[in-house]
């Protein structure tokens, strides 16, 4: 089930990437009914993703407050889970993304440094991180 949702959050974030909107939107609908009838934790990493793809795709279609709320939940779980990964980086800058749509720069600056932040922490001083990027 977990590759299921996994499979289908990656091709949904191709999709989005290439523009194929309804692609994206049939792929994360499909790990919908898996995610609906399993019992995962809230913190389940192949959960996390599809939130924030779902995320990116809510702020595609003008709904940067469903998109708040969507990253605001997924922020609070992996905070909560007091490990620093990737997912955590990329929920603050797409928050910060968010929050900038809907004019709360100040807000959406706060969380873009902390994005930043977290990202180089990950790098640890590699000039060849997959973090590179982030930072």
């Amino acid at each position: 089930r977990q590759m299921c949702i996994r499979d289908s959050s990656g091709l949904a974030s191709v999709a989005l990437q290439r523009g194929d909107i309804a692609a994206a939107r049939a792929q994360l609908q499909g790990a919908q009914s898996v995610i609906a009838a399993a019992d995962f934790q809230p913190q389940n990493a192949a959960l996390m993703r599809h939130r924030l793809v779902g995320a990116r795709m809510q702020m595609h279609d003008g709904r940067p407050q469903d998109a708040l709320k969507s990253l605001s939940e997924v922020i609070d779980r992996l905070e909560a889970s007091r490990t620093r990964h990737g997912a955590l980086s990329i929920a603050y800058r797409l928050r910060g993304e968010a929050r900038a749509a809907a004019g709360a720069h100040a807000a959406a600056e706060a969380d873009l440094r902390r994005a930043l932040v977290i990202a180089q922490e990950l790098q640890a001083g590699r000039t060849h991180s997959l973090y590179t990027g982030l930072a």
